[in-house]
């Protein structure tokens, strides 16, 4: 949530309210033209980003927001997290890639020609 000046107005995370809805409470001390700006990851792994503007206090509703102010203050927002990887994810993305690694080399070094394969030695072909 930023303000008329682009300074943020709250660090607290939202909180669910239903299905498809979040809630994030604040206390407006002064009257004034507001920006929502959000980056929304959604499970599936799709993000939404955009900005909603409203007024406090001012009898009139704010000026809409050009595409390059709207495209700043969203930048902000999504500037200001990251999105990081977890010990256990990471875990797993290594052993999938050794998994990949083992599968490969088990190919690669596979018999050619449609013959069985064998670690012992063929005496009879010597």
């Amino acid at each position: 949530m930023l303000d008329a000046d682009g300074g943020r107005l709250t660090d607290a995370e939202p909180t669910r309210v239903g299905s498809t809805r979040l809630r994030l409470p604040l206390g407006v001390d002064a009257a004034g033209d507001y920006t929502v700006a959000y980056h929304v990851t959604f499970a599936d792994g799709t993000t939404s980003t955009g900005a909603y503007r409203f007024s406090v206090g001012t009898g009139v509703a704010p000026a809409p927001l050009d595409d390059a102010a709207r495209q700043a203050s969203t930048n902000v927002v999504v500037d200001a997290h990251g999105h990081g990887i977890d010990g256990f994810s990471a875990f797993l993305l290594f052993v999938d890639g050794a998994v990949l690694a083992v599968v490969v080399a088990l190919l690669w070094l596979r018999p050619r020609g449609g013959r069985a394969g064998s670690l012992r030695i063929d005496e009879s072909r010597a």
